[in-house]
């Protein structure tokens, strides 16, 4: 178990990269077209998943290299009130 800890620690940067990189290439990319062909949406919940879409796309992996720290509990928050 402390050598998997160790491996996050060394590694965990290139882990946030990679996750960043996944969230603002693809997914958002996918909710992105999925919100556009959506035919029958209540507004509000497509508020909702454009807002995803604009937080997924802002991400960049220039934070991750500066250090910042990512607050994702809005999208936590929305995705709560989504279901």
């Amino acid at each position: 178990m402390e050598e998997l800890r160790a491996h996050v620690r060394k590694y965990g940067p290139v882990m946030q990269r990679y996750y960043v990189q996944y969230l603002s290439g693809f997914d958002a990319v996918v909710l992105n077209e999925l919100v556009q062909n959506l035919s029958v949406c209540p507004e509000d919940e497509s508020i909702i998943m454009s807002s995803f879409v604009n937080t997924m796309t802002s991400l960049s992996v220039k934070q991750v290299e500066d250090g910042e720290v990512f607050d994702f509990r809005g999208m936590r928050l929305d995705w709560f009130r989504l279901q």
